[in-house]
């Protein structure tokens, strides 16, 4: 109870449901728990429930996380961490780290200019690639191989079928002459078979 009364004075509004004034209850609300924590484990529970209960939202903090926070002794941080030696290089105004800026990062790597850049990197990068091509020219070779024998079976195709249109053309030919009188003529003096 004592816990919910230290978060009342605190100056947490019970009607603060909205996210963007959530956002401004956060940094009080973990100073509770961190006070809390130092107490007793169950004390972070209750002040978590109490502010949740207070404020009518959950705060999405998970219950097994307050008792690892109380074992780990170290209260709550809402600033970045300063990355090792980030004093000393913010004193000599240094960048935070050296890959920021510098000759290393800014100017062209000389070793390399003016040399052919090398095609692989490793061996086995270099016998995929082998294989790679290997693949690549026998599917080239086959599918020519398979638009050339199509295009000989349409040739031969036509040409079969020439050859049998020169051989209707040129042997079968009916006996007699083909003029039009004469048909006219041999048509008439033929008997009637009536």
């Amino acid at each position: 109870m004592e816990h919910f009364l230290r978060l009342e004075r605190s100056g947490v509004d019970p009607s603060c449901t909205t996210p963007w004034k959530l956002d401004s209850l956060v940094p009080r609300i973990y100073k509770l728990l961190k006070d809390c924590l130092r107490h007793s484990q169950n004390a972070g529970a209750v002040a978590l429930r109490a502010a949740e209960a207070s404020m009518g939202t959950p705060l999405f903090l998970s219950w097994r996380l307050i008792p690892k926070l109380s074992i780990l002794d170290r209260p709550f941080h809402l600033s970045s961490n300063s990355s090792a030696g980030g004093v000393f290089r913010a004193k000599r105004r240094l960048p935070v780290s050296n890959n920021e800026w510098g000759p290393l990062t800014d100017l062209p790597d000389f070793s390399i200019i003016g040399k052919p850049s090398p095609r692989f990197t490793s061996e086995g990068q270099r016998r995929r690639a082998i294989r790679n091509y290997k693949y690549a020219s026998d599917i080239m070779r086959l599918s020519n191989e398979i638009s050339e024998t199509k295009s000989k079976f349409i040739e031969g195709k036509q040409q079969k079928e020439a050859l049998h249109r020169r051989a209707v053309d040129e042997c079968l030919k009916p006996k007699g002459s083909f003029s039009k009188t004469f048909q006219h003529i041999q048509s008439d003096s033929l008997p009637n078979s009536d």
